[in-house]
């Protein structure tokens, strides 16, 4: 009859397996992937229940109503150019000509201002008129 032999003196541990000479960095990612995997799940589910929001007929009709209030343009001090993007989930408003190239850092302070005060004004438009809540159920 065979048996095994006794261990030697100073082995008695098993070897580890391959997650047990991981486990350090294996948990990390894995709780990553899994954050990542939720965030992203709820980032694509928010996106999917606001798009029929855009594309709907009181999202457009307001939209077209601020495009020709003057108080609007009135607070903002020039024309405003409303542009619904049709057959998009976006829309955008061009405000003002602007000559400036992003590239030329020697006015970044300059295009900062600009930045700042046209955001003034525009929130300064849309309190004029009553707020974004006043397009809502037209």
């Amino acid at each position: 009859m065979s048996s095994n032999p006794p261990p030697l003196p100073g082995t008695s541990k098993p070897p580890r397996n391959w997650f047990q000479r991981n486990l350090k960095w294996v948990l990390p990612l894995a709780a990553v992937l899994m954050l990542g995997g939720w965030g992203l799940a709820s980032w694509n589910g928010f996106r999917q229940m606001t798009a029929p929001l855009k594309a709907s007929e009181p999202y457009q009709h307001a939209l077209a109503r601020a495009s020709v209030d003057t108080r609007v343009q009135a607070a903002l001090g020039q024309p405003v150019e409303w542009d619904g993007m049709e057959g998009r989930k976006a829309a955008s408003i061009v405000h003002g000509p602007v000559a400036y190239r992003v590239t030329d850092t020697a006015r970044w302070p300059e295009m900062v201002d600009w930045l700042i005060e046209s955001q003034t004004r525009m929130r300064q438009a849309l309190d004029a008129i009553g707020g974004t809540r006043t397009f809502e159920g037209t």
